[in-house]
């Protein structure tokens, strides 16, 4: 299965645990918080099915980072954390909205393995 579509199908489990609530996208000009972001897969490598990585899932909130958004990231966290393979420690951070770097939004960052 190519990237382009594992980066689908990741989407896909994650609309189907968040549900209608909370949106996936997988373009950041779709991006309107409460929403999940699935990138690219990134630090690939030769594996026996192709190439394994892994995506980053931004479990992105409306900021400013008060304890109603992370009420909602956390939400959002205990919905998808049951169906993605994990490769690294869950990080709460900011996902930034434009190249300044001046605009960001409080968020989960996860990274989820991918292969082809």
């Amino acid at each position: 299965m190519s990237l382009t579509a594992n980066r689908a199908a990741l989407a896909a489990a994650l609309a189907a645990a968040l549900g209608e609530a909370y949106p996936v996208a997988l373009d950041p000009r779709n991006v309107n918080p409460p929403c999940a972001l699935v990138g690219p897969a990134t630090g690939l490598e030769p594996a026996a099915c192709g190439l394994a990585g892994v995506c980053a899932v931004y479990l992105i909130v409306p900021g400013p980072g008060n304890a109603d958004a992370l009420a909602v990231a956390e939400t959002m966290l205990e919905l998808v954390y049951p169906v993605l393979e994990l490769r690294a420690p869950i990080l709460f951070d900011a996902y930034v909205t434009d190249t300044t770097g001046d605009t960001g939004l409080p968020c989960y960052v996860l990274e989820a393995a991918v292969t082809t």
